[in-house]
């Protein structure tokens, strides 16, 4: 009998298996227990690890991304998937190598391209703070080294092959839209929650760099849309022109009494009738109030009131904390610091990104306009500004109520005019069409049998008078000239087909008389 010398229990595959691999497995784990457990491990080995450079291939950081996606899918509950996303994205921090770190960033973008068309709608909300906390710790790597010019140049790098450029030729990476867009509306404001207001312009400039290239080379509307708005227009909006022009309302509220002023008189009315009995109402209560003797009571009222709102302002002031970075219920609020580019550098980037050949007109014609825009806004020209109407004083909202209706009737008029005039052109056109049937039918009548047509003609001519049937000529001579004009109208066209067939006729009958004519002289003359 044949021995073996396999061991029960022992499985060779397991010890063949990578480390990469068998904490993917580990970090997919049902139990949270295992999750968060193996997760800490991984943390301190990948720090160990990654003191050496290039220690990390993109096919061993692929297994581990895998892993780390699967274990922020098997997390529940709002803020545990928060702390998760947040431990996870913070992974990058202790990677010793700088080009090692930003690698791992790239991976990651690359796993969320690759995996983000199966995420279900249950788990999509998690998923996008997920990138965002991604983002986020992305931006504080490369604070955290003073924004490196090299490193800021690589990220941006990275950011246009992976999310916003990555279907512009290549069929390997198809980024969905939903991430791409999710991203270019978020990433300014990650920017400024890392870089501050200290940030560099020429940083600025350069993590914009695949943005401006998107604009000019994507075919996607909606990506070139999202990045006008959320990128650049945002830029706008947030510098100390918008926030002053946004604080002044002087002009607004000098346009908005006059859309007020289109209110019904009745509604005017009912509006004073019931401010009037509310003051009556005040009054009343007050009286009585003064005849009870209780002015004293009342003014104690007013202070603890006054006290209770000054500590209900302090505990709210208290629970708002200024250095959150994502707002949350309970007065948590974000205060966004500004970003502060050279808009004159911004212009000519964009400029310069336009005035390529292989750009279209289509996409270089919104790229011409954002230029325009902070060529004003470098100038200190807030280029968003309302321009509202010019009203003259004589227009008030009675007058163009009445202009509205002069214009109205002025419109019925001219269409009842047009359709009058289509009906009469029409109906000229039927009466010619009418009359050309019947000269028509008359020419083929003469055509088919004109003996016929002769005899009919013939027949219709008047006879010969004897001299007693004279007198009753003479009486009857009114009636049949009217008669011979309304004939002579009729025969006209015929008459005048006639002549032209005898005229065709006799110029051929003349053509063969000169033939015969011209032979007999050949003859004499021979």
């Amino acid at each position: 009998m044949a021995v073996t010398t396999k061991t029960r229990g022992t499985d060779q595959s397991a010890m063949k298996m990578t480390p990469e691999i068998f904490f993917a497995r580990k970090l997919a784990s049902n139990e949270k227990k295992i999750r968060d457990k193996f997760l800490k491990k991984m943390k301190k080995w990948i720090n160990a690890r990654s003191k050496v450079p290039d220690a990390f291939s993109d096919d061993e950081f692929l297994k581990l991304w895998k892993g780390l996606f699967y274990c922020m899918w098997m997390s529940d509950k709002p803020l545990i998937q928060e702390d998760l996303a947040e431990t996870i994205a913070s992974l990058i921090h202790s990677i010793v190598d700088r080009k090692t770190g930003l690698n791992f960033f790239k991976i990651s973008l690359m796993t969320m391209g690759r995996d983000w068309s199966g995420i279900d709608t249950w788990r999509m909300d998690k998923f996008m703070m997920f990138v965002r906390r991604i983002i986020r710790h992305s931006l504080e790597y490369l604070a955290a080294n003073s924004w490196n010019e090299e490193e800021v140049a690589l990220y941006a790098e990275i950011l246009s092959e992976c999310i916003v450029n990555a279907n512009k030729n290549t069929a390997l990476l198809k980024v969905p839209v939903g991430l791409q867009l999710h991203i270019i509306a978020m990433f300014p404001e990650e920017v400024a929650k890392a870089g501050g207001d200290d940030l560099d312009s020429r940083t600025i400039l350069k993590l914009l760099e695949p943005f401006a290239k998107c604009l000019a080379l994507s075919n996607d509307q909606r990506v070139k849309k999202e990045i006008t708005q959320h990128v650049f227009i945002y830029l706008i909006k947030q510098t100390d022109e918008a926030l002053e022009y946004e604080n002044n309302q002087y002009e607004i509220e000098k346009f908005l009494p006059k859309i007020k002023t289109k209110s019904s008189k009745k509604r005017n009315a009912k509006a004073e009738a019931e401010a009037e009995a509310e003051a009556k109402a005040e009054e009343e209560t007050e009286v009585e109030q003064e005849a009870a003797g209780g002015n004293e009571e009342a003014d104690e009222e007013l202070v603890q009131d006054d006290e209770d709102e000054e500590l209900d302002m302090d505990e709210a002031e208290s629970n708002f904390n200024w250095g959150a970075k994502d707002p949350r219920a309970g007065g948590v609020d974000v205060i966004l610091p500004q970003l502060h580019p050279d808009f004159a550098k911004v212009a000519e980037m964009l400029l310069a990104v336009s005035s390529d050949k292989s750009v279209r007109n289509k996409n270089r014609q919104p790229i011409v306009r954002l230029v325009k825009r902070f060529q004003d806004l470098s100038k200190g020209v807030y280029p968003l500004k309302l321009k509202l109407p010019k009203v003259g004083l004589g227009l008030t909202p009675n007058f163009m109520r009445q202009a509205h209706r002069r214009f109205l009737k002025e419109e019925l008029v001219m269409s009842e005019k047009k359709e009058n005039e289509k009906k009469a052109f029409k109906a000229s056109q039927a009466a010619v069409r009418s009359k050309r049937q019947a000269i028509e039918d008359v020419s083929e009548d003469l055509l088919n049998d004109p003996d016929q047509f002769m005899n009919e003609l013939e027949s219709n001519e008047e006879p010969v008078l004897d001299d007693g049937e004279e007198g009753d000529e003479e009486d009857d001579e009114g009636v049949d000239e009217e008669e011979d004009e309304v004939d002579d109208e009729e025969d006209d066209d015929v008459d005048d087909e006639e002549d032209e067939e005898v005229e065709d006729e006799g110029d051929e009958d003349g053509e063969e008389e000169d033939k015969e004519v011209s032979k007999k002289r050949r003859e004499s003359g021979t």
